[in-house]
């Protein structure tokens, strides 16, 4: 897949993109293999046969299942598991622990005859790998990647990804990777006065502070460790549990950029805010002129300035126990961020991406991300206003329901969405917060539509992957990236515990499972654990050291349809 490039700059022709792009690589399908291939496979493995499993591992009491690919071939025999703590260098004297039979899984376009191999009745804690005994005479065989079985897989693999956001500090020096950087980045108002912008996270693989998407991982940072505090209290930085401290250094910045009902992003200067290419200490000041910030949009809309002030009450009602410091000041500019947005008139609610390209009508967005902020403020102030309004919210956003699945985006419920967003996380929340409300059976059945929609994208593999409907009537076994895989796989889990219905968490695990090395390309999509992808887009790639670009707890955006041609991989803005 190739990054987004600025409109009017796209390559037009195959040339003029080699042109563009000096480091494009070119990327052809994956049908060189050790066999021939079946009739209409489309992916193979290119030297043996490897049993595919997840790299991150298996939860000790889960789902745990391996794909083994045979193309033309139909075999038949057993799996065994070596356990690999025993240090046994030689085959024949490594510990065999469990023996299974390979189950027939018929054709897939993937890997053409499919075989599994489960061993989720298997529960022993440990380090393993899977080999394969054929009945037939196939020695062209390689033994699995390595993987863990343990009882606190999910929450490891939480806090693996909790780490990334460490290394995507602006303004200080990270140890190992770069110096301070961006130390006078500012704002210049109309007065003259300059307005600090340091601090924050640099953004994905770019350097910029977008303040749209930062307020997901803070929320997440938050829930982890108010759903685990038993493991993350003591994990300290600064005197603070790390994920609490790494919360708030974000959360400080939000208070620099604050600006009366919004917050102010912070590019790179210049027509392409991605351009620049190096350390990040050397990257060039970042001072804008109010002005300059709301030509290009990057001043935060309505939604997003609701979600990023309920991700600041959330973290400074956490931080009170360590420090006072700007506790004060969050909470009032959460408390202002709600009396001003809350007089929007709904039919002139708009959301701005980057660019001021429309993203949609957002008064289903603009209803939950009220309900958030309500409870946020609710659970520090204990003002009744706040948990009124948010029966309120409820109301509008369950009007919005559709019983098939879908919500209504607009008002005038002339537009609809089916993808799974933050609504679903602000009813949740409320359900936990008011177990007991009137609208609790129309919360689960807000769950129970929605899994009945998916049902026929469900298992369109061995891999178990929840796929997706096309715009054209059919479906498609790749929904696209990791986030939907993760916001699918939080979908299942927790309509299993709304509904009890605990087969759903065997799908949801598949999901998680996909992004960790469960998948077609046999690559874990969570850098630093299993087989990572050879060269990451991320602008860390111009340190030395890192040129690979895998910084650890990335996840990578994940794996895009193809169409069978050659496509070109890379960054033409930056021909990189």
């Amino acid at each position: 897949m190739t990054r987004g490039y600025l409109k009017g700059k796209e390559p037009k022709t195959e040339e003029e993109k080699v042109k563009t792009a000096r480091t494009i690589r070119r990327i052809k399908q994956q049908t060189d293999s050790w066999s021939p291939l079946a009739e209409n496979q489309i992916i193979a493995q290119p030297t043996t046969i490897r049993p595919i499993v997840s790299h991150g591992g298996y939860h000790q009491f889960g789902n745990k299942r391996a794909v083994i690919w045979t193309n033309n071939k139909k075999l038949s025999g057993y799996f065994e598991i070596i356990n690999q703590n025993n240090n046994r260098q030689h085959p024949a004297t490594q510990a065999v622990v469990y023996k299974g039979k390979l189950k027939d899984a018929g054709f897939h376009i993937w890997g053409g005859n499919n075989l599994i191999a489960d061993f989720s009745d298997f529960n022993e804690v440990g380090f393993y790998k899977i080999r394969l005994v054929f009945d037939q005479d196939e020695r062209g065989i390689t033994d699995s990647y390595s993987f863990t079985i343990k009882p606190a897989l999910y929450v490891d693999l939480a806090q693996k990804a909790s780490g990334f956001l460490y290394y995507q500090r602006c303004g200080m020096e990270i140890p190992g990777w770069h110096k301070a950087c961006h130390t006078d980045d500012a704002v210049i108002m109309p007065d003259g006065q300059r307005i600090d912008a340091g601090g924050g996270w640099h953004s994905a693989g770019d350097l910029n502070k977008w303040i749209g998407p930062a307020h997901f991982a803070v929320r997440g940072l938050i829930t982890l460790f108010e759903t685990f505090p038993e493991k993350f209290t003591a994990d300290k930085r600064n005197g603070i549990p790390k994920l609490i401290d790494e919360a708030w250094w974000e959360v400080m910045f939000y208070n620099k950029v604050y600006l009366k009902g919004s917050f102010l992003s912070i590019i790179t200067p210049g027509a392409n805010p991605w351009v620049w290419l190096g350390p990040p200490e050397n990257a060039p000041p970042r001072i804008s002129t109010l002005e300059q910030i709301e030509k290009i949009h990057q001043r935060s809309n309505s939604v997003t300035t609701l979600f990023t002030a309920a991700s600041m009450a959330r973290t400074a009602n956490l931080i009170t126990p360590y420090q006072n410091e700007d506790y004060g000041k969050t909470v009032e500019i959460a408390e202002e961020c709600y009396e001003i947005i809350r007089k929007t008139d709904p039919n002139k609610i708009t959301s701005l991406g980057p660019f001021g390209v429309g993203l949609s009508d957002n008064f289903l967005m603009f209803q939950s991300g009220l309900l958030q902020l309500d409870m946020e403020l609710y659970r520090i102030t204990q003002d009744n206003k706040y948990k009124l309004d948010a029966k309120e919210r409820v109301e509008k956003i369950l009007s919005l329901n559709e019983n098939d699945g879908t919500f209504y985006t607009d008002k005038a419920k002339t537009k609809r969405q089916s993808h799974i967003d933050i609504h679903y996380l602000a009813l949740y929340e409320y359900l936990i917060m008011n177990p007991e409300t009137p609208f609790k059976d129309d919360i689960k059945n807000v769950f129970a539509n929605y899994i009945n929609y998916i049902k026929p994208v469900i298992d369109l593999s061995p891999f178990g992957q929840v796929g997706r409907y096309t715009k054209d009537g059919g479906i498609s076994n790749i929904p696209g990236r990791s986030t939907t895989f993760a916001k699918n796989a939080w979908v299942l889990a927790t309509a299993a515990i709304l509904l009890d219905k605990p087969e759903y968490i065997e799908i949801a695990e598949r999901q998680l499972q996909w992004i960790t090395g469960f998948n077609p390309v046999d690559i874990s999509m969570l850098t630093g654990v299993g087989k990572n992808a050879r060269c990451c887009h991320h602008r860390y790639c111009f340190i030395e050291g890192h040129e690979d670009g895998n910084i650890p707890g990335a996840i990578l955006n994940g794996i895009s349809a193809g169409t069978g041609k050659v496509f070109n991989l890379g960054d033409y803005n930056t021909g990189s």
